[in-house]
């Protein structure tokens, strides 16, 4: 059963039948942001990050390629962007914490802001990428992706809250969520909180088993030889380590069994 936390699992015991309904008290089970299991899950996920030139229509850019993790339903996802869409981003990032620290102070959507912003971003340079650039680019890109790894999971207990307590999400809530969502990429069946919180359940219910005879095919070993290792499910469900398979579809972008076409799976 993957290490799902055990408020996690309180939260969601009840099938989430009340969501639409008023409570007369709030759900004290109901955890308050990330658990330090799924802090620590964050923390040591291996993004593989990896710079690209791309030349397209004669022009050259850098594509910036990083694993994104969601530690509630422990899926993942590759995250493909240029510098100048990380800026873009951020600056419609910055135009919402304005709007939330002048009117909207007391939310708990203004600090979640307020601690993307705070956070270190690599500056514009305008004489092209150079290793340099690009190497410091990476690592601290890598962070502010973390970061909005965690703050995404921290969207879900915000609006989990809110439903629970039959209180209406705020259209500047739902103009962030929208926002990071769709940078990020988040898979289809997750855009939206009621799928999460069924692909939880799912998960809570029907925990996968791993044959230890079963090898990965990219290393060759087997996942009892290599105990302790992340292992990771592919949407056309063949298994593989994670950092073996992840660095592949960074290069490949294809199965290396079937040969589908996938970007995401799951981590066991």
């Amino acid at each position: 059963m993957p290490a799902i936390t055990a408020a996690v699992q309180r939260c969601l015991a009840h099938q989430l039948i009340h969501l639409h309904r008023a409570v007369s008290r709030k759900d004290e089970a109901v955890p308050q942001g990330l658990s330090d299991d799924q802090a620590a899950f964050l923390e040591s996920a291996q993004v593989h990050p990896c710079a690209t030139q791309v030349v397209e229509d004669a022009m050259m850019y850098t594509l910036y390629t990083m694993t994104a993790y969601c530690p509630i339903t422990r899926r993942w996802w590759l995250v493909k962007k240029r510098y100048s869409e990380y800026h873009a981003f951020r600056k419609q990032l910055d135009a919402l914490w304005v709007h939330c620290e002048l009117k909207m102070k007391a939310d708990p959507l203004t600090p979640m802001l307020r601690s993307i912003m705070k956070m270190p971003f690599p500056r514009r340079v305008y004489n092209g990428d150079s290793v340099y650039i690009i190497k410091e680019r990476i690592r601290v890109l890598e962070t502010f992706l973390r970061k909005l790894m965690a703050i995404h999971a921290e969207c879900f207990y915000y609006a989990y809250q809110k439903l629970k307590l039959d209180e209406p999400l705020s259209p500047t809530f739902h103009a962030f969520h929208s926002l990071l969502q769709t940078f990020l990429g988040v898979p289809s069946d997750m855009l939206d909180l009621r799928a999460m919180q069924r692909m939880l359940n799912h998960t809570l219910d029907k925990p996968h088993g791993v044959d230890a005879d079963e090898a990965c095919s990219i290393c060759l070993s087997t996942f009892d030889e290599t105990e302790g290792e992340a292992i990771v499910q592919l949407s056309c469900s063949h298994l593989y380590h994670r950092d073996c398979v992840v660095s592949w579809l960074v290069a490949k972008k294809s199965c290396p069994l079937c040969r589908e076409d996938v970007d995401s799976g799951s981590v066991l």
